[in-house]
């Protein structure tokens, strides 16, 4: 008989969150595992896998599968499940309980926490998606999902290949949030390229995991001038941030008020980071395209491109000028 979710009891949520008590009642968090199956790990892996896991008689590889996704849950349940923790709701209003031995935690440390376990859900979803994606003959529920073709989309498809080009400190989340961005990048400047039969085949290729040692190579430099371009695009959105210290995200003010603020960089430190980022990713652009030309026997369809061309940094169709 199939289970109702990847995780229905304390124990399993311990077995992959180790902070959690043996005595929490499953009932209380166990709408928040819900919360997290819906919205992150169903979109991810496709109802088919989901419905396959909750059976027994799993393959080795499909329960390291659900081992792995069960961590994503875990951590997702405590985001969602940290903010009501503690806090009841009755006809008197909204209270937080607290007895002679037990306090709420500090704001400052429920921020951390839910932070940490939100990040954490990140990267381990990414985690168990790649690992899908090394295996695909083994779950055949999830590569026939519309989630397999999502998820392998772009050129550019994890927190590792992004990294290539431009390091954001193994942030999955942001990556996840970057990849519409990826996707305009990808084909305002790489298919354009490529041209038609050489971007169709390289994405057929990705799609199925069967890129060859020249196709690899190719992604690695595409993933170098994308990266960079995808980070200037994103700068006027404010979907990234930059301090002194870096990309940065949201950060706890003092330690009185503890409460949640953004920090966000100055308009002039932002502008010289997009201005940098999309120097340097139109010249890897060109280097991807010298390098293209000089292999061009070894991808079918590519046809040289004008070197001259490439490098023109003013974009007449979309009204971009540089001076």
């Amino acid at each position: 008989m199939a289970s109702q979710r990847l995780i229905n009891s304390t124990s399993e949520l311990k077995s992959v969150m180790g902070a959690v008590d043996t005595d929490l009642y499953f009932d209380a968090i166990q709408s928040f595992v819900d919360d997290a199956e819906t919205n992150h790990v169903i979109p991810a892996i496709g109802y088919g896998l989901h419905d396959r896991l909750r059976e027994t008689g799993l393959t080795d590889k499909e329960t390291r599968a659900l081992t792995m996704l069960q961590k994503a849950v875990a951590n997702f349940a405590i985001h969602y499940y940290v903010a009501f923790g503690s806090v009841r709701i009755n006809e008197t209003g909204i209270i937080v309980k607290k007895d002679s031995n037990y306090l709420p935690a500090s704001d400052k440390k429920t921020y951390q926490l839910r932070t940490q376990s939100r990040a954490d859900g990140f990267r381990a979803l990414e985690a168990a998606v790649t690992y899908l994606e090394l295996n695909q003959a083994d779950f055949g529920a999830y590569t026939a999902d519309a989630a397999h073709l999502k998820n392998r989309s772009l050129y550019t498809n994890t927190t590792e290949e992004f990294s290539q080009g431009f390091d954001i400190n193994g942030n999955a989340e942001l990556f996840y949030r970057l990849r519409s961005v990826i996707q305009t990048v990808e084909q305002n400047y790489i298919d354009n390229l490529l041209g038609d039969t050489l971007s169709s085949a390289l994405r057929a290729a990705v799609l199925a995991g069967s890129t060859t040692t020249d196709q690899k190579q190719l992604l690695q430099r595409i993933a170098k001038s994308t990266a960079l371009l995808t980070i200037a695009e994103a700068i006027p959105y404010r979907l990234v941030n930059f301090d002194s210290s870096g990309l940065v995200t949201d950060t706890l003010k003092g330690n009185i008020e503890n409460v949640e603020v953004s920090t966000e960089g100055d308009m002039k430190r932002l502008q010289g980071i997009m201005n940098v980022t999309l120097n340097k990713g139109l010249s890897q652009l060109a280097s991807l395209t010298k390098w293209l030309n000089n292999n061009a026997l070894l991808f079918a369809g590519y046809v040289a491109a004008d070197l001259s061309t490439a490098s023109k940094l003013n974009d007449d169709e979309r009204g971009i000028y540089f001076i």
